[in-house]
C-alpha cells in the first residue's frame, strides 16, 4: 500500500467514524429530549394528581359541612314543630276546659230556672 491509498483508506474510515459518532450523538440528543419530555409529563401528572386529591378533600369537607348544616336545620325544624304541637295541644286543652265550664254554667243556669 502506498501512502496515498493508506491516507484515502483512513479518510474513508474517519468519515464513516465521524458519521457514526454524529448518528450516535443525534440519537443520544433525541433520547435526552424524550427523557426530558417524559420528566415534564411525569411532573405534570404528579401535579394533576395532587390537585385532584386536594379537590377530593375539599369536596369531602364541603359535603361534611352541608350534612352538618342539614342536621342543624332539621333539628331546629323538629324543635319548632314540637313546640307548635305543644302549643296546639295546650289550645285544645284550654278549649276543652272552656267547653266544660260552659256546660257547667249551663247546668247551673238550668237549675236556677
Amino acid at each position: 500500500m502506498t501512502q496515498s491509498s493508506l491516507s484515502s483508506s483512513t479518510k474513508g474510515k474517519g468519515t464513516t467514524l465521524d458519521q457514526f459518532k454524529s448518528s450516535i450523538k443525534d440519537q443520544l440528543d433525541e433520547f435526552n429530549k424524550y427523557a426530558h419530555d417524559m420528566k415534564i409529563t411525569a411532573s405534570m401528572l404528579k401535579h394533576e394528581r395532587y390537585n385532584t386529591k386536594i379537590n377530593f378533600h375539599m369536596r369531602e369537607r364541603e359535603i361534611s359541612h352541608l350534612e352538618a348544616e342539614h342536621i342543624q336545620v332539621r333539628t331546629v325544624a323538629d324543635e319548632q314543630h314540637q313546640h307548635e304541637l305543644e302549643m296546639k295541644k295546650s289550645e285544645i286543652e284550654l278549649q276543652n276546659v272552656d267547653v266544660l265550664v260552659l256546660n257547667k254554667e249551663s247546668e247551673v243556669f238550668h237549675l236556677r230556672i
